[in-house]
């Protein structure tokens, strides 16, 4: 050993005492360090496999809406429903957009024909659908209108403008939300103890629609 170890051996221990010290300081900074990373690691990991989850729940639920069964269709619907619980805001207004489009489409105005009626036409519209065949409209609303609501999305319009809801029945809504049925076909329809304060139904055709306030 070298001479100054030997000299003083109170000088010693406290040498190996600040040693052993700065030796478990390390050892343990390290030790953090390590489980640190990992732990971000692990995250980063997770976040990966709930976004994959995400997106696969969410194109499968797609998929749904786009069969000709309206079976099929509403499982979509629940299907999206459900996600949107689990799910980040931003997620949540992406399913809404996904939902809304899917209104948008199933109750564009069409002819006979088969062709899309605008606001101004004279012409007829076609045939009014039977309930049995609007339950997925009906229920694609009252799911856009709840997952809006949890997505903070009150400060936004949502239009459906100009639609084809003759016959519907909504039934048991509250919201807040801006919603706008302007110049949408309402004939028939029926809003069964609603609380809608902020919604615009001018221009709409009522007749025969029925409403009840909760």
């Amino acid at each position: 050993p070298p001479q100054w170890f030997q000299a003083n051996s109170n000088l010693n221990m406290e040498i190996l005492r600040n040693a052993i010290f700065a030796l478990g300081f390390i050892g343990g900074l390290y030790g953090l360090i390590l489980t640190t990373r990992r732990q971000s690691t692990f995250e980063k990991q997770t976040a990966a496999t709930s976004e994959q989850l995400f997106n696969e729940r969410l194109g499968r639920g797609a998929q749904l809406l786009a069969e000709r069964r309206s079976s099929f269709r509403l499982i979509g619907i629940r299907l999206l429903e459900d996600l949107a619980k689990t799910s980040s805001k931003d997620q949540q207004k992406l399913i809404a957009l996904i939902l809304h489009d899917f209104i948008c489409r199933k109750a564009r105005p069409l002819d006979e024909n088969g062709e899309e009626i605008g606001i101004n036409s004279k012409q007829q519209l076609r045939k009014a659908r039977p309930r049995e065949k609007l339950k997925d409209l009906e229920l694609a609303i009252e799911a856009v209108i709840a997952i809006a609501e949890k997505a903070d999305m009150l400060g936004k319009e949502i239009p459906f403008s100009a639609l084809d809801f003759r016959g519907l029945v909504i039934e048991g809504i509250s919201t807040s939300l801006r919603l706008n049925f302007n110049y949408a076909h309402l004939e028939n329809s029926v809003f069964f103890k609603v609380n809608m304060p902020n919604t615009d139904f001018s221009l709409a055709k009522l007749n025969g629609a029925c409403f009840t306030v909760a």
